[in-house]
C-alpha cells in the first residue's frame, strides 16, 4: 500500500457485511499521519481497514465532522452497524 495517496476500500458483494470507503492517506517522513475517509461501512469493514493502515489501530483517533471534535476510534466503531444497510444521515 502506498503510504501517501488515494484510497478505495470496497468489500466484495459476497463478503458480508460489506461497505465502501474512499479517501486519502497522508504521510510524513515515511509514516502514516492521518487518513481522510468517506463512505459507508459496517464495524467489521472499518476494523479490517484499520488493521491494514495503522500500526496500532486501537490507539487511532477520529475527527468528527461537522464540528471538529476528536474521539477514540472505538467510539466510532461502537456506533457503526454490525449488519444491514447503514441508515442515511437525516441531519
Amino acid at each position: 500500500m502506498e503510504p501517501d495517496g488515494a484510497l478505495l476500500w470496497v468489500e466484495p458483494a459476497d463478503r458480508l457485511p460489506g461497505g465502501q470507503l474512499d479517501g486519502m492517506l497522508y504521510d510524513l517522513a515515511g509514516q502514516l499521519q492521518y487518513v481522510e475517509l468517506k463512505g459507508w461501512c459496517h464495524r467489521a469493514t472499518l476494523q479490517r481497514l484499520l488493521h491494514q493502515v495503522a500500526s496500532t489501530p486501537t490507539r487511532a483517533w477520529v475527527q468528527l465532522l461537522p464540528g471538529g471534535d476528536w474521539a477514540p476510534v472505538q467510539w466510532l466503531l461502537d456506533r457503526l452497524p454490525v449488519s444491514g444497510v447503514p441508515e442515511a444521515d437525516s441531519g
